[in-house]
């Protein structure tokens, strides 16, 4: 509203607001460990926790890292040695060297790393030189990359009542075409089209009920615009 200011605590206060409905969204995830590879380590970064989506690798026109999206997948170094995988059980099949953990082969350490780079915001952190001189390399494939994961806002108008429209706002993944030896995506979730999987949610968390509208009306919106942060 006009006279509104936002100020930084409000931002704050508005982010935070959101992490007791994150936190049951995220709830159902199966969690494991992967443990490095020998004679390799995990690097890090100022933005460690990285949201990824192998089962819905493909779509750019929107967003499918939200804690409800069907084939959610977090990943989060703990230690050079150790690195928290969460994932959505019922798309992706996992490959267990033990019934608590999996271990990483060279090339899941490479991709593993190179997600940090992606995710960073500013610096990246490793523990030996060789993990630095090895991200070095890597850094050569993922400049474009970055460029890409900017905030996007769609802008679409009702056709019938121009004082009406929708704003979708979201910020698309980075395809990294990863190929982790330890998981697959389940076959009865590969049967499923890929238009189709960005429109599936995880139960079971609900927010609210909607009910649909009794008139069966269907208001139909024509995109106007698209921006990027």
């Amino acid at each position: 509203p006009d006279g509104y200011d936002l100020s930084s605590a409000d931002a704050m206060r508005l982010t935070l607001s959101m992490g007791p409905m994150m936190a049951a969204t995220i709830r159902d995830l199966s969690a494991t460990l992967i443990l490095s590879c020998p004679g390799a380590s995990f690097a890090t970064s100022d933005n460690p926790a990285f949201r990824y989506n192998s089962y819905c690798e493909g779509i750019t026109d929107s967003g499918v890292t939200g804690t409800q999206c069907r084939g959610l997948q977090i990943f989060l170094p703990v230690s050079p040695q150790v690195l928290l995988y969460l994932f959505d059980a019922a798309a992706y099949k996992l490959a267990r060297s033990s019934p608590h953990f999996v271990t990483a082969t060279s090339d899941d350490m490479d991709q593993l790393n190179r997600i940090q780079l992606v995710a960073a915001h500013e610096n990246v952190y490793f523990d030996t030189p060789a993990l630095g001189s090895r991200l070095l390399t890597l850094a050569s494939t993922v400049q474009s990359i970055r460029q890409v994961i900017r905030p996007r806002i769609t802008r679409a108008i009702d056709e019938e009542n121009d004082r009406s429209e929708l704003l979708h706002q979201y910020t698309p993944m980075p395809q990294l075409q990863l190929k982790l030896s330890f998981a697959r995506v389940r076959s009865n979730a590969l049967r499923v089209q890929l238009f189709d999987r960005v429109r599936q949610m995880r139960g079971p968390y609900k927010d609210q009920h909607r009910d649909a509208d009794p008139s069966g009306a269907v208001r139909r919106f024509v995109v106007k615009s698209h921006h990027s942060a």
